[in-house]
């Protein structure tokens, strides 16, 4: 409504932490309100998933995200109509400690005896690094993986292997 808005919080913590006041600017912009201008609970719940999406490509595969949204009692309510506050829980970071290929026949699924590219080969082409006790990088980052895993068919497939696919899953 003209002359009103919302109050939007985000408390995080580690698991078994206490909650503190986020300044992470970056969460703030994963929430979609900035787009819509609207405040109301769905929009809210869409903020929800999209910062747990946040976290996710952080590494946060477990971490949780809790929505508490109110509407501003009229008498307390002056230039604020709503209180929208965000619990994040992070959990611990998933990290990638090693990176394998496996080649597989199409046909019945057994292993090849050779693949078609040398791991080193394949690790250069994806964005994903294992972790390094010295680097900042490593951990698990969802929309990396399956952009890496697009990289990789369309690597081979300029290479002339038309049929490649991939699966999820382990070998």
């Amino acid at each position: 409504r003209p002359g009103k808005c919302a109050l939007v919080r985000i408390f995080i913590r580690e698991e078994g932490g206490r909650y503190s006041l986020s300044e992470d600017l970056d969460l703030y912009a994963a929430l979609p309100f900035g787009e819509s201008g609207l405040y109301d609970f769905e929009e809210s719940d869409r903020g929800r998933e999209d910062l747990l999406a946040a976290l996710e490509n952080r590494g946060f595969l477990f971490a949780d995200v809790r929505l508490d949204w109110r509407p501003v009692p009229r008498n307390m309510a002056q230039q604020v109509d709503t209180a929208i506050t965000y619990y994040l829980t992070t959990g611990y970071i998933s990290q990638v400690r090693g990176i394998f290929f496996h080649a597989r026949d199409g046909a019945d699924g057994k292993k090849k005896k050779r693949a078609s590219f040398s791991d080193d080969a394949l690790r250069a082409v994806i964005s994903s690094k294992a972790y390094d006790f010295l680097d900042a990088g490593g951990f698990l980052q969802i929309d990396k993986l399956f952009a890496d895993m697009d990289t990789m068919q369309a690597f081979h497939r300029t290479a002339g292997f038309f049929q490649f696919s991939y699966y999820y899953g382990l070998p």
